[in-house]
Order: C-alpha cells, then sequence, then structure tokens
C-alpha cells in the first residue's frame, strides 16, 4: 500500500528507488506485523493488545520511513507556488478538534461508556 501510494503521487518529478532498502522495509512490515497480529489475537489481557497495537503502530511508522528512505526523487519543474500550501486561520483547531473527537472515539470504544455518563453507572459496569 505504501508504495502504490508514492507512485500515486502527482508531482513534478521523476522517482527512482534503492530495491536493497525497499526490500528491508517490505521485510519489516512482513515481520512486524506478522508479530503485532500475533499477539492481538493470542494474548487477551487489555494490556497485552495495547503493546500489540503499539507494535503495530512502530510497524508502520518504520516501515513507511525505511520506504521513503528508498525513494531518491529529481525535481524535473518548478512546483506553483500554491500547490502545497495548506494552512489558515484554524488548522491547529481543526488538528486539535480531530484529534480530541478520535481520542474520546477510543476511550468509548475501550470502555464502553461515555464521558457524561455518571460516576455510578460507570462503577456497575466494571463491578
Amino acid at each position: 500500500m505504501h508504495y502504490m501510494g508514492m507512485f500515486a503521487m502527482n508531482m513534478r518529478a521523476s522517482m527512482d528507488f534503492d530495491l536493497n532498502i525497499v526490500g528491508l522495509s517490505v521485510a519489516i512490515a512482513i515481520t512486524a506485523a506478522g508479530a503485532a497480529l500475533w499477539l492481538a489475537f493470542n494474548l487477551r489481557r487489555l494490556t497485552h493488545k495495547v503493546a500489540a497495537a503499539a507494535v503495530m503502530g512502530v510497524a508502520v511508522c518504520t516501515m513507511h520511513y525505511v520506504g521513503m528512505s528508498a525513494a531518491n526523487m529529481i525535481c524535473t519543474a518548478a512546483a506553483p507556488t500554491d500547490a502545497l500550501a495548506i494552512g489558515g486561520n484554524y488548522m491547529g483547531l481543526s488538528v486539535f478538534g480531530t484529534a480530541g473527537a478520535v481520542l474520546i472515539f477510543i476511550y468509548w470504544v475501550i470502555t464502553g461508556t461515555s464521558l457524561d455518563a455518571p460516576a455510578a453507572a460507570r462503577r456497575v459496569r466494571t463491578s
């Protein structure tokens, strides 16, 4: 998926890959993802599943950065000045709001309760 996304990029550059580093990133992806999936499906405690999620996160990040280091991009034409412009007055607020909503959703999925549920109701569910 990573390399398909890299080939799908619309840019004014040619891209070459070091096949040895590509092979290393594929090996990292398969090994680390396999370990994370084994942990997730064979261990039952929540702490183990959290560790498995962390291993998967590290696997994805490691494969991404190793894969990007395999790419050599050579600019073939000047890019327009506003082609990659991302910003605005509300960019920070948008990122903060989206991340906050995702964290609240994760809390809801893990605990099965909402943040506004009465404390007594939460204690009854955990007992």
